[in-house]
C-alpha cells in the first residue's frame, strides 16, 4: 500500500473517530439496537455522500482551501462567512463537549466529583493549549497508536459478559435520540483538504474517504454493540461507569485514562484551530484568542450546559445541516454541470434529499427544547 495512501486514510480515520464513540453504547442501549443501526444507515449514507461531495471539491478546485475557502470561492463573502460563523460554533460547541467528558473521565480516575474534575480537566487543557502545538503533535501520535489496542483490551474482557437480554431492539420514546450523536460522531470532513494534500495521487482520496468511513463505522457499532451489551439500562452516557459493576475497577480506570488522554488530545486539536482561526482570520490579539478559547466551554458549562449527550447532539444537528447544506451548494455550483443526464437526476435528487433530511433533524432536535 502506498505510504501516503495509508496516512491520509489515518487521518481521516482520526479525524471522524473522536468524542461521539463514548455516546455510541447509551444511544443504543436507549434507543434500541435495531432504531440505532437504522439511523447508522441513513445517516452514513447521507455523511458519506457529503464527504465524497467535498472530496470531488477538493479535486476539482486548483488551488488549497478549507471548507470556507471553498465557500468563499464559489459562494462567495457570505458563504465564508456563514461557514466560518458556523465552524466556530461548531468548535466551541466540541470543547464543551470535551470538557464535560473529560470531567466525567477523571472522576472515575480520583475521588473527586464530576464537578470538581471538570475545574480540574479545564485548568489542565488550558495550561496545555498555552504551551501550544509541540504537544499536541506528540498527544496525537500516541493517541492514535494506543486508541485501538487500549479498545482491544476492554473488548478482550467485556465479550465474556454480553449478554444478549440486555439488548432492546427498539424503543419509541427514545425514537429521535440518535440523530444528533450520530451525526456529530460521522462528521469527518474538515480533513478532506488536509488528506488530499498528504497523497501523491488526488483520484485515490475518494477511496480513502470510503475505508476511512467503513473502518469508523464498523468500530463504532461493534464498541456500542459490546459496551452496551453488558451494562444493558444502566449504560452510562460516557459508556464507562456503568461497567464498573461488570468488568471491575481496574479495567474502567484503564478505559477513563485512555478516554481522557484521547479527548486531551481532541480539545487541544479542536482549541488551537479555534486560537488560531481567531488570531489569524479575524485578527484577534493572541492573548484574547486564548481567553476566549479557554474561558467560552467553561462559562457554558457552569451556565447550566452540561448535558454530554444533549450538548453532542445539538451541536451535531447544528454543523450537520449548516456545514452540509453549503458543501452541497458548493457541489451544486462546481461538478453538477459535468455530469450525464442521467447521472444529474440522481445527483440532483441527492442535493434535494439530504439538506432535507438534515433539516427535518434539527427541527426533531430543537422540538425537544421547545415543547
Amino acid at each position: 500500500m502506498d505510504k501516503s495512501f495509508f496516512l491520509a486514510s489515518a487521518s481521516l480515520t482520526g479525524a471522524i473517530i473522536g468524542a461521539g464513540v463514548f455516546a455510541i453504547p447509551f444511544v443504543i442501549a436507549q434507543a434500541g439496537v435495531l432504531t440505532t443501526l437504522a439511523y447508522f444507515l441513513v445517516l452514513g449514507l447521507i455523511a458519506l455522500s457529503l464527504h465524497f461531495f467535498l472530496a470531488d471539491i477538493v479535486i476539482f478546485t486548483k488551488s488549497k482551501h478549507r471548507l470556507a475557502g471553498y465557500a468563499e470561492k464559489y459562494l462567495g463573502k457570505t458563504g465564508k462567512i456563514i461557514t466560518t460563523v458556523a465552524t466556530l460554533l461548531g468548535s466551541l460547541g466540541a470543547l464543551l463537549v470535551y470538557l464535560i467528558l473529560s470531567g466525567k473521565f477523571l472522576s472515575l480516575l480520583l475521588p473527586i466529583s464530576a464537578l470538581q474534575a471538570t475545574f480540574v480537566s479545564w485548568a489542565l487543557f488550558s495550561l496545555f493549549l498555552f504551551f501550544g502545538v509541540k504537544l499536541v503533535s506528540i498527544l496525537n501520535f500516541w493517541a492514535e497508536a494506543l486508541l485501538f489496542l487500549v479498545v482491544l483490551v476492554i473488548f478482550s474482557f467485556a465479550l465474556p459478559e454480553v449478554s444478549l437480554a440486555n439488548f432492546v431492539l427498539t424503543d419509541k420514546a427514545f425514537l429521535f435520540l440518535p440523530f444528533g450523536v450520530l451525526l456529530f460522531s460521522l462528521v469527518g470532513w474538515s480533513a478532506i483538504p488536509e488528506a488530499a494534500e498528504m497523497l501523491k495521487d488526488k483520484k485515490q482520496l475518494k477511496k480513502a474517504v470510503l475505508i476511512s468511513f467503513l473502518i469508523s463505522i464498523c468500530f463504532y457499532i461493534a464498541f456500542g454493540l459490546v459496551i452496551s451489551g453488558v451494562s444493558g439500562k444502566l449504560t452510562t452516557e460516557e459508556a464507562f461507569s456503568g461497567l464498573a459493576l461488570f468488568l471491575g475497577k481496574k479495567i474502567i480506570f484503564l478505559a477513563a485514562l485512555f478516554g481522557l488522554f484521547n479527548i486531551l488530545d481532541s480539545f487541544l486539536i479542536v482549541a488551537l484551530y479555534l486560537k488560531n482561526t481567531l488570531k489569524l482570520d479575524w485578527k484577534v490579539p493572541a492573548l484574547l484568542s486564548f481567553l476566549i478559547v479557554s474561558l467560552t466551554p467553561l462559562a457554558l458549562f457552569l451556565s447550566g450546559v452540561n448535558s454530554f449527550i444533549g450538548v453532542i447532539a445539538v451541536v451535531g444537528v447544528l454543523t450537520g445541516l449548516v456545514e452540509g447544506i453549503i458543501i452541497c451548494l458548493i457541489y451544486q455550483k462546481t461538478l453538477f454541470k459535468t455530469f450525464s443526464k442521467r447521472k444529474a437526476s440522481f445527483v440532483k435528487a441527492l442535493l434535494i434529499f439530504i439538506p432535507l433530511i438534515l433539516f427535518l433533524g434539527f427541527l426533531a432536535e430543537v422540538s425537544k427544547y421547545i415543547f
